[in-house]
C-alpha cells in the first residue's frame, strides 16, 4: 500500500507541476503580449495628440486668416459699391414686370403669377434681390 501511494503522490506531483509550468508560461505569454499593446497603446496616443495638436494650430491660424480678412473687409477702400447692382437690378425687375400680362383681379391668379415669377428667377437672383430689398428698408 506504501508503494501505492508513492506512485500516486508522484503523479500527483507530476500533474501539479506540469499545470504550474502551463501557468508560468502562459504568464510570461500573457506579459510579453501586454507589453506590446502597452507600447503599441503608447504609440498611437503620441501620433493622436500630434495629430490633434496639429489640427488645432491650423484652426488658431484659420481662425487667424479669417480675422485679418474681416478686419480688412471692413475698410472704406475695400466695402463694394452695390449702386450699380441695385439699378442694374430694378432695370430686369422693370422689364420682367413690362413683358408680364396685366394680372387678373383675382387672388388666385396673383399667387400662381407669384408662383410663377419666383419659380423662374435662380437662386443668386433671388439672394440678390432679398438683399436689395433689405438695403432699401435699412
Amino acid at each position: 500500500m506504501l508503494l501505492f501511494e508513492n506512485i500516486s503522490l508522484s503523479l500527483i506531483e507530476a500533474i501539479l507541476a506540469s499545470i504550474l509550468f502551463v501557468i508560468t508560461i502562459s504568464f510570461f505569454l500573457m506579459k510579453r503580449r501586454m507589453h506590446k499593446l502597452e507600447a503599441r497603446l503608447e504609440a498611437f496616443q503620441r501620433l493622436s495628440t500630434r495629430e490633434i495638436k496639429m489640427v488645432n494650430q491650423g484652426a488658431i491660424g484659420i481662425g487667424r486668416r479669417f480675422a485679418a480678412i474681416e478686419k480688412d473687409l471692413k475698410k472704406p477702400e475695400k466695402v463694394a459699391n452695390f449702386a450699380q447692382a441695385h439699378a442694374s437690378a430694378q432695370e430686369k425687375l422693370q422689364l420682367r414686370s413690362a413683358e408680364e400680362p396685366v394680372p387678373d383681379s383675382t387672388p388666385e391668379a396673383r399667387e400662381v403669377k407669384t408662383q410663377t415669377r419666383s419659380a423662374r428667377r435662380t437662386r443668386a437672383e433671388q439672394a440678390l434681390s432679398a438683399w436689395l430689398n433689405d438695403q432699401q428698408t435699412a
